[in-house]
């Protein structure tokens, strides 16, 4: 639901684009600043929650869940206040309570999820964020959308009865979604793992591997009544404390925070800007929409996030990861190859009629798919398993941080364009965002070659539990200190 909650708070802003000056009295060049600053609150403050997630989670990933979904359904309510201030409010609380649960739940869903069903829900992450997506657009089609011109109308500005309205319709699913999610972990998920921080933070340290000492794959550990098991959970329990930023930085996993980053931030947000470029340029002369576009786009992630799960099963995770990136790396250099060709005045020629815009088709539709099963689902199914929940929780701070800068870019555009004009707006767009994502592709597939390793058909350090067993039963731990 986190997810859905991001994913819908994103495209709804969108979608109310062209009726926050009939409410808030705007005018475009204010409305701009506006659109800008609500923007970039949210992945700031997710960041900032992120950040400080693996402290709050330390008292229990269930409870960190239930404090991000209160803290969203509080915020939510605030979207209802038709203020400037109220909004800019509401979208630094849900972005807050996002970055907490976007760090948590994740690790939450390997603690109470089974083993062989793993990719099943890691990919529901991001069917979720897609169905969040898509659910603004499929209500802006019931919207009086229509009736907007380009520049706004005064006279249809007067009627402010019908745009609260739509404003009410709009934002009443937030705090629906979050109140789901509240009953979700206060009934469903009623008990809490009792050893899930040990779980966790143990995977910096060594355990044994045989059978005879690991049973059934897990290091959960087991507690005895006798008073020799409790003394050594106790010790255990100490040398888990000594998690820190030296002992994170002495076991590499900066080197896992560093790839997992370089392959989920930069490559997806100016992955989905180049796609949505190219569908508006090579469909600039129809009758669809920006709005139909946006459909059709996260549709087909909602898609591919399905293939992904074969794709994993086929290839694995690395060998994925190495594909994809080599895929997308060659199809972004030869589109920034056709890019001084297609420019805005181009564009309205049919596709069909010039080999340059064939070209770009045809590749961009390769970059695409491409793009969405191996970038989409993957990486945070990989984050998962092999970060630490401190690890989790750098990465989603930087991913995050990252995305505030990428939300910058389209204002860098707009003056772009003010100097230089319109025709060379869409070549100077997608030559930074191609520029930037080839190179990201290069750099994320050093890491993964050099950094990461294969999870497949491995047996990960589990830290699942079977929420049907009254008694759980915990093996007994052996740690070494380094």
């Amino acid at each position: 639901m986190g997810q859905f909650l991001f994913g819908y708070l994103t495209m709804s802003n969108n979608v109310l684009w062209d009726f926050t000056p009939c409410i808030f009295d705007f005018n475009p060049a204010t409305r701009r600043t506006f659109n800008t600053i609500a923007s970039i609150l949210f992945p700031i403050m997710a960041a900032v929650g992120g950040a400080i997630s693996w402290r709050i989670s330390r008292h229990g990933k269930r409870k960190a869940l239930l404090i991000s979904s209160s803290i969203s359904l509080f915020g939510s309510f605030l979207l209802f206040i038709q203020s400037w201030y109220s909004l800019v409010i509401a979208r630094v609380i849900t972005g807050f309570a996002f970055g907490i649960s976007n760090a948590v739940s994740p690790l939450f869903v390997y603690e109470i999820a089974r083993a062989k069903y793993i990719e099943y829900f890691i990919v529901c992450f991001q069917v979720w964020q897609n169905i969040g997506f898509l659910s603004p657009l499929i209500f802006s089609f019931f919207l009086p959308m229509d009736k907007v011109p380009e520049f706004i109308d005064i006279n249809y500005c007067l009627d402010l009865e019908e745009h609260e309205i739509i404003w009410r319709e709009v934002y009443s699913v937030v705090p629906v979604a979050a109140a789901i999610q509240i009953i979700a972990l206060l009934f469903v998920f009623r008990r809490e793992n009792p050893l899930y921080v040990q779980h966790q933070r143990s995977r910096a340290y060594s355990f044994p591997a045989s059978t005879e000492e690991v049973r059934g794959g897990s290091i959960v550990p087991k507690i005895n009544s006798s008073f020799e098991s409790q003394q050594s959970f106790e010790r255990s329990e100490s040398l888990l404390e000594k998690d820190t930023w030296s002992n994170l930085w002495a076991k590499a996993e900066w080197r896992k925070v560093v790839a997992c980053v370089l392959i989920r931030s930069f490559q997806q947000l100016t992955g989905v800007n180049i796609v949505q470029n190219y569908a508006l340029s090579f469909f600039f002369n129809t009758e669809l929409t920006v709005l139909n576009l946006r459909f059709l786009t996260f549709t087909g992630a909602l898609i591919m996030a399905f293939v992904a799960i074969i794709f994993m099963k086929i290839f694995g995770r690395k060998t994925l990861f190495s594909y994809g990136l080599i895929i997308l790396c060659f199809c972004s250099c030869i589109l920034f190859q056709f890019t001084d060709q297609l420019t805005v005045e181009n564009s309205r020629v049919p596709i069909w009629r010039t080999i340059p815009n064939f070209l770009s088709f045809i590749f961009i539709l390769i970059f695409m798919f491409t793009f969405w099963f191996t970038l989409a689902s993957t990486p945070l199914m990989y984050c998962s398993e092999v970060l630490t929940d401190k690890g989790m929780s750098i990465m989603v701070a930087c991913h995050w941080t990252l995305n505030s800068f990428m939300r910058v870019l389209p204002s860098i555009n707009m003056a772009i364009v003010d100097l230089f004009g319109v025709v060379t707006r869409f070549r100077t767009a997608n030559s930074i965002f191609l520029f930037i994502f080839s190179g990201m592709c290069m750099l994320g597939f050093i890491c993964t070659t050099l950094y990461i390793k294969e999870t497949k058909g491995k047996a990960r350090e589990e830290v699942t539990k079977d929420y049907e067993t009254e008694m759980f039963q915990f093996e007994e731990p052996r740690i070494f200190e380094d």
